[in-house]
């Protein structure tokens, strides 16, 4: 619509052009796991430094092998899945505050 095409920013995640704390809340879903790894990672950070500590993401994960092979198989958007527990662990390492789902084989209805 033209009257708010003027207020559309286009960027990256990795790299918002806002300031730290801009946002009263971030709210990432099923977007950020289609990037690789690393880029994964930063923007999960860029949430952290422009929100001002409220944020949902959803992350692509698994549970076991099966789960894995069906992201694997089904997945085609989604580069960056892990299992759960290891999710877990990175989100702690990034010190990550937010909020957070997992989007998984038995979530999308793949699995049972």
């Amino acid at each position: 619509m033209p009257e708010i095409k003027k207020n559309l920013i286009k960027s990256n995640y990795y790299s918002l052009p806002f300031k730290n704390n801009y946002f009263d809340a971030v709210f990432a879903f099923h977007c950020i796991y289609r990037a690789n790894f690393g880029d994964t990672l930063t923007t999960i950070k860029e949430i952290m430094r422009t929100s001002k500590g409220n944020s949902y993401i959803t992350l692509g994960a698994y549970f076991d092998d099966e789960g894995k092979n069906l992201f694997d198989k089904w997945g085609i958007l989604s580069t960056t899945h892990l299992n759960v527990k290891d999710w877990k662990k990175v989100l702690k390492y990034i010190n990550y505050k937010g909020d957070y789902s997992f989007t998984t084989p038995e979530s999308l209805g793949l699995k049972t």
